[in-house]
């Protein structure tokens, strides 16, 4: 909105009325319990973001990870669509310069929608960025398509007409075969498309064999037993997909977490209790070792789709937490369970 009020000479009345500088206090009133609450937490929100967003990286600029954001909103919003909103800020600029009788609402639009797409572009210059990342820009990307649309085809409604129509019928058979593909897999994708394909695949298997295990675990510690991961990802998965939904503990690499996670900390309240620990990769072991008077490895669980292995997953039984203890012994790798 201030960059609008900036480049929109009728608007920059508005810099010289109260109702600007009111409603900017209004703003700032609403969202001071976020700020207070931050300050007082370590600035955890930022933090996590910032995480996210690569803050802590060297600059270093990475061809592979800007491919992967422009394909990603490709993807997401249809190929049509998506291009126009990558390609809003310039259509929107030139727009605003020659439409005159339009020239404040293209403006108004690209200034909502413009420079998010152009900050994550800047962003996956450095570090990946997640295709839905850049969804608030998309309602104003959406308009401003709209009103190019008016314009152009404005002589021609025919054309137009053509042209929504086989753009629904694309983006809906994409969205139907995206769907299909998840389900029963229909298409041969080998590489990073079936990658992105099977992280929605094998997860309530998992929940189950988890469900089993910790069963198992509770039955035989008196002292109590919780399910425990070291990432958030992980966390969030076992607890959606695990019958019962049981809480997670998270003990990850850096303590203390920078997410949500890092409120839910049980540590204290489960101090002597075993866990059944699930993990992506045997290497982590390596930190939670420490915390745990002994460990013993399950047979590794490993999730398929269309007769492949599409991910494995680690199981533990992890006796005694102690989270200040600094001493244990990593177990033998066991044979692989298939589903």
């Amino acid at each position: 909105m201030l960059l609008f009020l900036i480049l929109s000479p009728q608007q920059r009345i508005w810099w010289k009325k109260p109702h600007l500088y009111i409603s900017g206090f209004i703003t700032l009133l609403v969202v001071s319990p976020i700020l207070f609450w931050n300050a007082g937490n370590d600035w955890a929100s930022f933090g996590h973001v910032g995480d996210l967003g690569g803050v802590k990286k060297l600059w270093a600029f990475q061809l592979k990870t800007v491919g992967d954001y422009l394909g990603g909103q490709l993807a997401v919003l249809s190929p049509l669509l998506g291009f126009f909103c990558l390609a809003s800020p310039v259509i929107g600029w030139k727009q605003w310069r020659k439409a005159f009788d339009l020239s404040e609402a293209f403006l108004f639009t690209t200034c909502f929608s413009a420079p998010i797409f152009i900050f994550f572009l800047l962003i996956s210059v450095k570090t990946q960025v997640y295709a839905n990342w850049p969804a608030p820009a998309y309602p104003a990307a959406i308009a401003l398509l709209a009103g190019w649309i008016s314009i152009h085809f404005k002589k021609n409604p025919l054309r137009l007409r053509k042209w929504i129509l086989a753009t629904l019928i694309f983006s809906f058979s994409l969205t139907a075969l995206v769907y299909l593909e998840a389900a029963v897999g229909v298409l041969p994708l080998s590489g990073n498309a079936a990658n992105s394909i099977n992280r929605v695949r094998g997860w309530r298997p998992l929940g189950k064999q988890t469900a089993l295990y910790l069963e198992q675990l509770r039955a035989k510690s008196p002292q109590g037993a919780f399910l425990a991961a070291r990432r958030y990802q992980m966390g969030g998965i076992l607890n959606f997909y695990t019958p019962g939904q049981p809480q997670v503990q998270l003990l990850p690499l850096r303590e203390p977490a920078n997410n949500q996670y890092r409120f839910w900390d049980r540590s204290e309240l489960l101090k002597g209790q075993n866990a059944l620990y699930v993990c992506e990769d045997y290497w982590e072991m390596e930190h939670i070792r420490k915390k745990f008077e002994h460990i013993e490895s399950l047979p590794i669980f490993t999730a398929s789709a269309k007769g492949k292995r599409i991910r494995e997953n680690h199981f533990f039984f992890a006796y005694n937490f102690l989270p200040d203890k600094k001493s244990g012994a990593i177990p033998p790798k066991k044979e692989t369970q298939h589903p």
